[in-house]
């Protein structure tokens, strides 16, 4: 198994050159990938996985057949276009990212996006604030974050341990995607935010644990890979 990630040096000089926007979902999703959920599988399999950060690869020096974790659910086919047609299999957080690869002749899968719930939950405390909305602001967020009252916080390009620390203190967050999930296991009172437009695709997520998703995973790898010795560990 070869895993091109957050530790790959076209990553780690994208992030370099970073002036805000790295502290993202698509990040923390795929250290944990990364970090939990592959080691958890038999190493010993003749794939490639790019876990973050494949619009920065040269696509002659991607093998054909590789796993992609699809981080984008709305701009997808320009993000990674200069991928396609390489028999990728591309893993999906949602059933309607699925719909959208396949329309456009790739290959997709669904797992759900999951998070460590355990590590999440050493950030609980008491409850001492109100709302806030929590993300990063990506241009498409602009009027729905105008929209919000001013007793609204807004919790945004934070490391992670800092952002957990600090939603732990609302009684209400606004959120989706990871910071939604864990906004659940810190006992908030979660909802997503309301862009007014369905196409932007905000969905409720029920939290959902790595170590859960490592049978999904094991499974998908044992079908797509072309050895089958997959063992959980």
């Amino acid at each position: 198994m070869k895993v091109i990630g957050t530790e790959s040096d076209r990553y780690l000089r994208w992030v370099s050159r970073c002036r805000g926007g790295m502290y993202n979902g698509a990040y923390y999703y795929a250290v944990e990938i990364e970090d939990i959920i592959l080691p958890s599988l038999g190493l010993d399999l003749d794939v490639t996985i790019i876990t973050a950060g494949l619009p920065l690869h040269n696509p002659r020096k991607i093998p054909d057949g590789s796993i992609a974790i699809c981080h984008n659910n709305q701009t997808l086919q320009n993000q990674y276009k200069k991928m396609f047609g390489k028999d990728f299999l591309w893993i999906c957080s949602k059933p309607s990212t699925v719909d959208k690869v396949e329309a456009l002749g790739e290959k997709a899968i669904y797992i759900p996006l999951s998070i460590d719930t355990r590590y999440v939950e050493k950030f609980k405390t008491e409850k001492t604030k109100d709302t806030a909305f929590v993300g990063n602001r990506w241009r498409f967020k602009e009027g729905y974050l105008r929209s919000l009252p001013d007793g609204v916080d807004r919790l945004t390009d934070m490391p992670r341990e800092e952002l957990l620390a600090e939603m732990a203190k609302y009684r209400r967050v606004i959120a989706e995607g990871r910071c939604l999930m864990e906004a659940q296991v810190l006992g908030c009172e979660a909802e997503i935010p309301d862009y007014g437009d369905s196409s932007l695709g905000a969905i409720f997520r029920e939290p959902f644990d790595t170590i859960e998703a490592i049978p999904l995973w094991a499974e998908t790898l044992a079908t797509f890979s072309k050895k089958t010795d997959i063992m959980i560990i």
